[in-house]
């Protein structure tokens, strides 16, 4: 009986660990791209007055340039981040930090 019930204990285990998705690999529903790649290689750039861009080295992640702004509501700690469209889950794992007035990074939590 002891055997049996970690046997099972170890098939719950794998099941669990092998459904869980894995955030800093798995592509985003619908794209060809990770949010670990936004944070890598996208950046904020303030426009003009409050109003940031978002700019990204890849070719590929040029849905998050379409889809995604940022505006500063006060103060550079105050940087907010949104996305639209099929990026709504960066709303909640991503924030623009600035790095001075002009430019800033996507950082993201995993």
């Amino acid at each position: 009986m002891r055997n049996f019930f970690i046997f099972m204990l170890c098939i719950l285990i794998t099941t669990l660990s092998e459904a869980a998705p894995d955030v800093n690999a798995s592509y985003i529903k619908g794209q060809k791209f990770s949010i670990r790649e936004v944070q890598q290689y996208c950046k904020a750039k303030r426009e003009s007055g409050d109003a940031l861009s978002i700019q990204c080295k890849e070719v590929r992640l040029k849905p998050v340039e379409r889809s995604c702004e940022g505006w500063i509501t006060g103060g550079l700690d105050f940087a907010r981040f949104s996305c639209g469209g099929g990026l709504w889950v960066l709303n909640s794992v991503c924030k623009i930090e600035m790095l001075g007035h002009e430019n800033g990074n996507i950082n993201c939590v995993f």
